[in-house]
C-alpha cells in the first residue's frame, strides 16, 4: 500500500488505531513525551495488552521526557509492570533533546511518522518494509546514543 500523507490530529490518531492491531513482533515508539502518539486510552491499552500477551513480542518506548507519562498514564505504567519482560521503557539522552519528530514502527513494515511534534502533519506507511527501513535504522541510532531505563514503579517506602 502506498504511503499516505496525514494532515490532521484526527488522521494521525486514526492511523495509530489502524496500525497497532497489525503488530506481530515489535512495536517501537520514539516521541518527546507521548503527546504525539497518546497511548493511555482504554482502546489503545487493550490493543497493546493483546499484543504483549502473545509470545515473543517486544514493545520499546523511547521518550525524551518520560515524566508526564510516568505520572499521567497509569494504564501504561500498569501495562509496563505486568509485561516488564516484553516492555522496554527508555529515556533518550540529553544529546537528542533537539529532535522534534516522532515515530511508531510496527514490525519491519508499517510506520506512523510525525514530521514535527508541534505540527499535525505526518505519514503512514503500510506493508512496505523498504520504505520503513530508514526509520528503523534511525530508531536503532537513537538507541545507540545510550538511552537509560525509565522506572515504572514508584519510589518510596
Amino acid at each position: 500500500m502506498p504511503e499516505r500523507l496525514l494532515t490532521s490530529r484526527t488522521e494521525l490518531d486514526a492511523a495509530l488505531l489502524q496500525l497497532l492491531p497489525l503488530a506481530q513482533q515489535s512495536i517501537r515508539i520514539f516521541d518527546g513525551d507521548l503527546s504525539s502518539f497518546p497511548l493511555e486510552s482504554p482502546e489503545r491499552i487493550a490493543l497493546l495488552q493483546e499484543f504483549l500477551r502473545r509470545p515473543n513480542t517486544r514493545l520499546t518506548l523511547v521518550l525524551q521526557h518520560p515524566g508526564p507519562s510516568q505520572t499521567g498514564c497509569p494504564r501504561l505504567v500498569q501495562l509496563a509492570r505486568q509485561h516488564g519482560h516484553a516492555f522496554t521503557w527508555l529515556q533518550a539522552p540529553e544529546s537528542l533533546a533537539n529532535l522534534q519528530d516522532a515515530m511508531v514502527l510496527i514490525d519491519a513494515e508499517h510506520a506512523l511518522l510525525r514530521f514535527h511534534r508541534e505540527q499535525p502533519r505526518g505519514k503512514c506507511i503500510e506493508a512496505d518494509a523498504r520504505a520503513c527501513h530508514p526509520y528503523a535504522k534511525r530508531f536503532e541510532s537513537i538507541l545507540a546514543e545510550g538511552c537509560s531505563t525509565v522506572a515504572h514503579t514508584p519510589l518510596g517506602l
